[in-house]
């Protein structure tokens, strides 16, 4: 009963992280990407252990936590690649991804996330995006 009361106490504390987070990330917006990367790394770990300790609990039924030993693993390995990638997944500023989206889009009217990289990976965002020369009316 005691691992079956700490699981449960546990999805208790990680439901009230999870609100005041998502609250968080809402209201403050000049949180950085790599702040909301590490702490959901952090938190998906803490619940993928939460959901294992549910798992190797006694339940009465073997019903409640049936899933939980596969979700736990997944939650946190997710978490470990959040933690890891943190740098990979958000190398560039908002700023530079703004100035390549504009970029792209004076350019093409199909952009694609290959393309965009491309522009991020060679600093072409940093050159002044050339304006579309407008049509005379007629």
């Amino acid at each position: 009963m005691k691992k079956l009361r700490m699981a449960r106490d546990g999805y208790i504390v990680m439901s009230i992280v999870f609100y005041i987070a998502g609250l968080t990330y809402m209201l403050l917006l000049e949180i950085s990407p790599m702040t909301i990367c590490i702490s959901s790394g952090i938190a998906l770990i803490a619940y993928g252990i939460i959901k294992i300790i549910g798992y190797c609990s006694n339940d009465l039924y073997c019903l409640a936590f049936q899933y939980d030993l596969a979700c736990g693993i997944f939650l946190i390995v997710l978490g470990v690649i959040m933690l890891c990638s943190s740098t990979k997944l958000i190398p560039y500023g908002a700023a530079r991804l703004e100035n390549a989206c504009e970029r792209l889009l004076a350019f093409t009217s199909t952009p694609s996330i290959r393309t965009l990289s491309t522009i991020l990976k060679n600093g072409q965002d940093k050159v002044a995006t050339p304006k579309k020369p407008e049509v005379p009316k007629t």
